[in-house]
């Protein structure tokens, strides 16, 4: 091993520092023969008072404004569980859900609608279902593997199901009309966050203010029209074709699909020029870096 190194040593003594020098530059050149900057994500942030103190009372500012905001967000909801209501031809009333913290009083609307549990017919055809989604998950070319994953997902969660509603279907705790409201209070609560998360692990990095509010407010409003179509959805679907198809809806189409949503944002925000980030800067053809490098 010994021989070895001293083998390599000696083959690569004759190299000129002043060539070492040379190639250990050309190493940082791209393909275009511009710099190659390091990756955002594999630099080190120094955090000065300066960026922090304004990241933290626009975080926090937001959210203040989202709270005293909520009366308006009823409203609105309220009014497009209403829409969505008469465009399926349901004529329902509506409830508020939600608590009081201090001066904020935090209340969600929710549909007044009914479930059942499953009949024999639709067991059967939820078992029919569940099968057939695990088995077209096995014959789907290996370019749909992600979608395979899902459905054998989407089948495992639904075989728990089928197997409870087939013994303990008199016993099962949850009403539609309770699932309703805990799923659009939890989606309010899940909006109010979001300035924090993003004080936290977008508002860090080198965007310019004006950047980070519209990125928030922009994610903000896409979720709060969003979530109250979202669960309009899950509460006809459960009202149409039984409490058999509420845990799966909650597990993989609930609150999972906002996170999606916020990472979609947050990724889109986060590929936006930084404002003082160094950008790679073309330097000229191939012929120019080498002779700014002798």
């Amino acid at each position: 091993m010994s021989s070895n190194i001293s083998n390599i040593s000696e083959k690569h003594a004759h190299i000129s520092p002043e060539l070492r020098h040379r190639v250990e530059k050309l190493t940082h050149i791209g393909h275009f023969g511009g710099m190659i900057s390091p990756h955002r994500a594999l630099l080190t942030i120094p955090m000065k008072a300066s960026e922090f103190i304004p990241s933290f009372i626009t975080a926090l500012m937001l959210f203040t404004i989202y709270l005293f905001s909520l009366e308006y967000v009823f409203v609105l909801w309220s009014w497009i569980l209403e829409w969505c209501s008469s465009l399926f031809h349901l004529d329902l009333n509506q409830g508020r859900f939600g608590l009081e913290l201090g001066i904020f009083k935090i209340y969600a609307p929710y549909l007044h609608l009914g479930a059942a549990t499953p009949s024999n017919s639709q067991w059967s055809l939820g078992v029919i279902i569940t099968i057939s989604s695990l088995v077209i998950s096995f014959f789907l070319p290996s370019r749909f593997l992600p979608l395979a994953y899902l459905l054998r997902a989407l089948a495992f969660i639904q075989v728990i199901s089928v197997c409870y509603f087939l013994f303990f279907s008199n016993y099962f705790p949850y009403s539609l009309a309770s699932y309703h409201a805990v799923m659009m209070l939890a989606g309010l609560f899940f909006v109010g966050i979001i300035p924090i998360i993003y004080g936290l692990i977008y508002y860090i990095f080198d965007e310019t203010l004006v950047k980070k509010v519209w990125l928030t407010l922009l994610t903000m409003g896409h979720l709060l029209l969003v979530i109250p179509l979202q669960f309009f959805a899950h509460a006809y679907l459960i009202h149409k074709f039984s409490l058999m198809y509420m845990p799966v809806l909650f597990l993989m189409f609930g609150l999972m699909i906002d996170v999606f949503i916020l990472i979609a944002f947050y990724s889109w925000g986060m590929s936006w020029k930084g404002a003082t980030h160094p950008q790679a800067k073309p330097v000229g053809n191939s012929t120019t870096v080498e002779s700014s490098l002798t």
